[in-house]
């Protein structure tokens, strides 16, 4: 039995639930969760731990009007992880995303996404990648007008070039942040 449970909306039709997209808490405090940013094999683990903590908060109340009364306190969580990402206070292994290629490196055309810069950066210094392979990287500068600088591969990273994109960051964040917390403000 839950004490409250959550489904998020169909990306095709909004005006009906995702049946595998939901988050609750069973009776006895346990999170059950499916389909969101903490259980993606891809999230950054910033991301993950931030959702886990406010789930974890959330899990201690006993129904979704408590859950809304308790909004405050999710907002000061909201606010610790971005002055975390805004002063560097984050660890560079807990922001990296991590991609699995569905062709060889070879085979990927000139689109402008952060997985194609990655896979362009590394072909650069000579390592290809074939399909089912994982590409690991953080942000660097997603709005660069230069479309090789927006990501950097993991293996690349090093004491002069580890500078993150904190904006990015803290925009996918605060897109967590909403996703986790908008069910509870209608």
């Amino acid at each position: 039995m839950y004490k409250w449970i959550i489904f998020d909306s169909s990306k095709t039709n909004p005006e009906l639930p995702a049946l595998n997209r939901y988050f609750g808490v069973y009776e006895d405090g346990t999170i059950k969760c499916r389909g969101i940013e903490t259980r993606r094999h891809d999230t950054p683990p910033i991301f993950a731990k931030f959702q886990n903590e406010l789930l974890q908060t959330m899990s201690k109340f006993d129904s979704i009007d408590e859950v809304k009364k308790s909004l405050p306190y999710m907002e000061l969580i909201h606010q610790k992880y971005r002055y975390l990402l805004f002063h560097r206070k984050v660890p560079l292994h807990d922001l990296v995303f991590t991609k699995k290629i569905s062709k060889n490196s070879d085979e990927y055309k000139n689109r402008k996404t952060l997985e194609n810069c990655v896979l362009k950066n590394l072909s650069k210094h000579g390592k290809s990648l074939f399909a089912g392979e994982e590409i690991k990287y953080i942000i660097t500068d997603f709005n660069s007008k230069n479309h090789l600088e927006r990501a950097l591969p993991l293996e690349l990273v090093n004491k002069d070039n580890n500078n993150y994109d904190i904006r990015r960051y803290c925009e996918l964040l605060d897109g967590v942040y909403y996703s986790t917390i908008n069910h509870f403000q209608l």
